[in-house]
This record gives C-alpha cells, sequence and structure tokens, in this order.
C-alpha cells in the first residue's frame, strides 16, 4: 500500500496545471494588497496604548505641550562658535527655522532673552544684535558660557558646537505625511545653510528626525538589501546546483512568497514598522531552506536516471514530511513573538 507521502507527490503531478494556475492567482490577488502598505513614522508604535510610560508621557502633553523637535546642530570648524560668521549664521539659521511646518517656538543662543540692569530698569533683548564687534562677541561670550540654561543645553562648555532647537509639535492625525513633511523641510534648509555657510557643519537630529529616520532606514534597507541578497543566493543557488534552472525556480518561488507576504500584510490593515523591513530577508531565507531540498533531491534522482516526472515524485516523496516540519517548527517559533511587549514585534 503506497504510503500518505508517495499519494501527495502523485496527486501533485496529476494536478500540476491546475495547482500552478491557482497558486499564481492567489499570489497575484494577494500581492495587490500591497497598494495598502504604509510606514508608520512615528516612536510611539513602539508602546502599546496601554502602556503605563506611553500613558503618563502623554497625559503630561496634554496638560503643556508635544515635545516633538527638530535640533539644527552647528559645529564652526574653526572649533569656536563665538565668531562673527558662526552667531550671524545662528542668528539666519533662527529665523528661517520659524518656517519650518508646524513650528511652535525656535531657541538658540541668538534668540536667548538676556536681561540687563540700566539703574532702576531692567532691559531684556536678544543676545545677539545686528553687527559684532570683538567686544559684543566677548560680552556674548561671557554671558552664554556663565548661564546654566545655556551650557550643555544650547551650547556646548568648550564653546566649539551649539544648537538651534526647533518645537515641531505636528498634530498628528496623519504621521505618515505630517513626519516627513517636516523632515524633508528641515533636510532642506541644512542642505541651504551648508551651501551658504561651507566653513560650517550643519547637523540635524531630534525626535521627530528620529521618527521619520525609521522609515527612511527600512525603504533604504529594502531597495538595496534586498536586491543584494537576491544577487548572491542566485550565484549561489546557480554555483552549487550548477542549474541556472533551477536556481531561478527558487527565486521566483521567493519572489512569489515575498508578494504574496507583504500583500497580505497590506489587507490586514496593518503599518510597517522599521522592524517590517525584516520581512523579506526572513522569507527569502525560509523559502530558499525549502526550496533547497527539493530541488538538490531532484536533481540527485535525475542523476541517477529518473525522468523528470518521476525525479520529481521522489524528490516531493521525500522531503514532504522535513519540510513541513521545518515549516511547522519555524511558524511556531515566529508565533512566540506575540508574547513582546513592542507592538511592532507583535
Amino acid at each position: 500500500m503506497q504510503g500518505f507521502e508517495t499519494r501527495f507527490a502523485d496527486a501533485v503531478i496529476a494536478a500540476r496545471w491546475a495547482i500552478i494556475s491557482l497558486s499564481l492567482l492567489a499570489v497575484f490577488g494577494l500581492a495587490s494588497g500591497s497598494r495598502f502598505l504604509y510606514m508608520e513614522s512615528d516612536y510611539r508604535i513602539w508602546f502599546a496604548d496601554d502602556n503605563p510610560e506611553l500613558v503618563a508621557f502623554e497625559s503630561m502633553e496634554r496638560v503643556y505641550t508635544k515635545t516633538d523637535n527638530v535640533a539644527f546642530i552647528i559645529e564652526p570648524q574653526n572649533g569656536d562658535v563665538f565668531t562673527e560668521r558662526t552667531l550671524t549664521a545662528v542668528k539666519e539659521l533662527t529665523q528661517a527655522a520659524w518656517q519650518l511646518p508646524y513650528s511652535s517656538r525656535v531657541d538658540s543662543l541668538s534668540n536667548y532673552q538676556h536681561t540687563t540692569a540700566n539703574g532702576d530698569d531692567l532691559v531684556v533683548r536678544d543676545l545677539v544684535l545686528g553687527k559684532l564687534s570683538p567686544r559684543d562677541l566677548d560680552e556674548i561670550r561671557s554671558v552664554a558660557i556663565n548661564e546654566p540654561l545655556l551650557v550643555n543645553r544650547v551650547i556646548s562648555a568648550a564653546a566649539d558646537v551649539t544648537s538651534v532647537n526647533v518645537r515641531t509639535p505636528y498634530p498628528g492625525i496623519d504621521n505618515t505625511k505630517e513626519v516627513p513633511e517636516v523632515a524633508k523641510a528641515a533636510i532642506a534648509m541644512r542642505d541651504d545653510f551648508r551651501s551658504r555657510y561651507p566653513d560650517i557643519n550643519f547637523y540635524l537630529t531630534g525626535s521627530l528626525m528620529m521618527s521619520a529616520s525609521f522609515p527612511a532606514a527600512a525603504q533604504g534597507d529594502a531597495q538595496t538589501l534586498l536586491p543584494i541578497s537576491f544577487a548572491l543566493m542566485g550565484i549561489m543557488l546557480v554555483i552549487l546546483l550548477r542549474s541556472f534552472g533551477g536556481a531561478m525556480a527558487i527565486l521566483v518561488v521567493v519572489a512569489f512568497s515575498i508578494a504574496a507576504a507583504m500583500g497580505a500584510r497590506g489587507y490586514s490593515g496593518y503599518s510597517l514598522a522599521p522592524i517590517s523591513g525584516g520581512m523579506p530577508i526572513i522569507i527569502l531565507t525560509i523559502a530558499i531552506a525549502n526550496c533547497v531540498h527539493v530541488m538538490v533531491s531532484f536533481a540527485n534522482e535525475m542523476g541517477a536516471g529518473k525522468d523528470k516526472i518521476l525525479a520529481i515524485k521522489e524528490s516531493l516523496r521525500i522531503n514532504l514530511q522535513p519540510v513541513f516540519l521545518a515549516s511547522i517548527t519555524t511558524t511556531v517559533g515566529f508565533l512566540t513573538l506575540n508574547a513582546a511587549d513592542a507592538p511592532p514585534i507583535r
């Protein structure tokens, strides 16, 4: 009496055209869901809605204001912030930063409110005003490096780096658009000042830039790592299997698996997080591991003198159980990620 594996292999070969057609329909049907995929751009997605720290943080923001920010870091190449050129750049950047989308406050050395006494009167003015003489520069330096609200907050203790901090409390209605909008404008502004002041280094940081960097990094990986992985896997498969057709067949299965999985993700309504960028690489690894077993057994049977149909049947019979068990245990392993605290990992 034939075993289940033999009957399964016979059934697959007998219905191969129907299976291929249905598989292609399923793949293309699922892959079409990729149009619904979108990438989250907010660091808050790493915390569950009922996370006590997140709840406390958002409660504080509702009472006061959102703390999202973009910070321009300014580093003069001569190592001294207190020169007329550098302070002019700080002042111009401070004024320009008000034009960033959702900008609500800009803090820097230039607009720090410095208070001086004039008899019985108190005079409050910006720390940096107009054209600066050597005496003005010395006075600004003296004030800044002795002011606890500025040192190690707006300017480094060594006075070689300063910052322009922009509060950007975006509405949060659609952070997939709002965060990239602010980040794009900030990057354009940084690049403009780099071109105008080539002797000064300008950098970007801040919570909003961090949020924007997550999807940017994931998309960059998808555009570089995945093609490189495919190319390397294809070369290795051709060398090890000694069959270009066999290698291409495996890569087609891998590509269809990735397309179907990502499309199914789109239909699910869940967003993509940066960690989701690893999904294609994981699928590629698992799919190739399974396919290689089938292809190697097929090649061995062909080498033993069997015709193609019999070789395929024997390969399916031999590999049905081990591939099934490997897939099940892999599935169970990934299901354990549902116990993780971070929603994107779940």
